[in-house]
């Protein structure tokens, strides 16, 4: 049996929390009086139905300490709070259904017995299961504005690992082909598995003669649409891999989301690490929901994506069968929600519209770990030119919440080739935590650009157009848990690039050669 979070969660912060606090004093505890509004009171395991349905009334007040710098400092040291002057006063996790519905509290404010302030949110403060409500603002001044959101980040954030000794059973299914309009129809999780292996029947011809997997003509190129959201919980997913870089189709997503994929890299292809012909290393490499794509990929987001996600655990965990997994050699390299995109195909052309990565975890058990980005791991399509289009193409992209523990990692992407031509257009990454025991090439933006810090032949024709990098970067030495202070990527946009690549960077405030 598995269980799922029944909540919804509610934050309250404030944002005039600093060292003279605006001549108000700091608060170190609350109380808090739910009103006119269905709070549940229990839950039914069975069908993860909400049960009760208690309104709530004034007769029940909820009280809670606040952490001060006093007596320890603020529980929440990242995101919102990584502000000084930002403050969690309050955590509450709340019995919800799967719809929306509203809420209304009374906070009251104080230090000691002494009242702050008292704020009554009587307007429709939304919750709903699995998604996060914060309400931001000078919540300990009179005055002010106070912004209520609602989102996905505390669906499940990641499940580490637990597929591979709790795994459920899927059979895959093939999706449903339309010959007239070169279309393929996944609706399920089964029929999404069915992919990995039947990819290249799906996307490719078969050359009888030579035995192998051609490229199709570009009128008869494929597209493959996904119609439901496909939750992937409980299975070790083997990546999608063609046989080839340069079979190309499109991926339409319909605004759905790939959510609860885990890789332990067992699926892996196997990358050689060569210098002059001497191979120095076989790896499993290219992980992520794809370990290669190459094509058109639109209006899709990936969600709660875990890649090595038992890297170095502390606990023994054992199979089905009770023997003990093994996890020493686990690599991420080339990996990503997407791990590696374009090969060294001058006459590439991929493209990425409104695809988003949201909650990715990628750690390995064991070196190299590279070319690790939240949403691909390294790019190198081809073609390109500074003041001509671009062959490969990022546009209104994102990624959010991504943890990676390796060098040449980026929010967005680990790696671009650079000599290809890549252009990024109102792309933007948020929150992302980079570790490693030397941090290096990596930012929250694009961790390196050019080969591997190697200077190319080819100059890099890279455009960056109205992006937002991360404010919210964190590179922590992963021996220790303490941040490098002393590593600062060459620009918010990439970690490193080589002296003759050509990086044009373009937003509403500069232009960076």
């Amino acid at each position: 049996m598995t269980l799922k979070r029944p909540f919804a969660k509610v934050r309250v912060i404030t944002t005039d929390w600093d060292d003279n606090n605006k001549g108000v004093e700091k608060p170190d505890n609350f109380k808090v009086t739910y009103h006119d509004c269905t709070r549940f009171s229990g839950l039914n395991a069975i069908n993860g139905e909400a049960t009760g349905e208690a309104n709530a009334d004034a007769s029940t007040i909820y009280t809670a300490q606040i952490a001060t710098d006093e007596n320890g400092g603020k529980f929440y040291e990242d995101g919102y709070d990584a502000s000084a002057s930002n403050r969690t006063l309050l955590v509450d996790y709340l019995i919800a259904t799967q719809e929306e519905q509203a809420i209304h509290f009374n906070l009251e404010i104080l230090s000691g017995t002494t009242s702050i302030i008292s704020r009554d949110f009587k307007t429709e403060i939304p919750i709903r299961r699995n998604y996060l409500t914060t309400i931001i603002g000078n919540l300990l001044s009179v005055g002010g504005s106070i912004n209520i959101s609602i989102d996905e980040s505390f669906t499940n954030q990641w499940i580490e690992g637990e597929e591979w000794w709790n795994s459920q059973s899927i059979t895959p299914q093939k999706p449903a082909y339309d010959e007239a309009t070169r279309t393929y129809t996944i609706n399920t999780r089964e029929e999404f598995a069915w992919l990995p292996d039947h990819i290249n029947e799906m996307i490719a011809n078969w050359d009888e003669k030579n035995q192998k997997w051609t490229k199709k003509a570009a009128k008869d190129e494929v597209t493959i649409q996904l119609m439901n959201d496909i939750d992937m919980s409980g299975v070790e997913w083997k990546p999608i891999y063609p046989a080839s870089t340069d079979f190309t189709y499109t991926f339409e997503g319909n605004g759905h989301t790939l959510r609860n994929f885990s890789m332990s890299g067992k699926f892996g292809a196997i990358y050689e690490y060569k210098i002059w012909e001497i191979t120095l290393g076989q790896y499993e490499a290219y992980t992520g929901v794809w370990g290669k794509f190459d094509g058109i990929m639109k209006n899709l987001t990936f969600e709660n994506i875990t890649i090595n996600g038992l890297a170095d655990a502390e606990f023994p965990i054992k199979d089905v069968e009770g023997n003990p997994v093994d996890h020493s050699k686990e690599y991420a390299y080339f990996a990503g929600c997407i791990g590696y995109t374009g090969g060294n195909q001058w006459s590439m052309n991929s493209k990425f519209e409104n695809v988003h990565a949201k909650h990715v975890q990628i750690k390995s058990s064991t070196t190299p770990a590279q070319n690790l980005g939240g949403l691909v791991g390294w790019v190198g399509s081809g073609g390109g030119a500074p003041n001509g289009p671009m062959s490969a193409a990022f546009k209104d992209c994102s990624a959010y919440d991504i943890h990676m523990t390796g060098y040449q990692a980026g929010g967005l992407v680990g790696q671009v080739l650079g000599d290809r031509g890549v252009s990024f257009d109102n792309c933007s990454t948020e929150n992302i935590y980079i570790r490693y025991n030397r941090i290096s090439a990596s930012s929250g933006f694009i961790g390196n650009i050019g080969d591997g810090g190697i200077k190319v032949d080819w100059n890099a024709f890279i455009k960056i157009n109205n992006c937002t990098p991360a404010q919210h970067v964190y590179y922590i030495n992963d021996q220790t848990g303490e941040s490098y202070t002393s590593y600062q990527p060459q620009s918010s946009y990439y970690g490193h690039k080589n002296t003759n690549d050509v990086v044009t960077i373009v937003s509403e405030e500069t232009v960076e050669p």
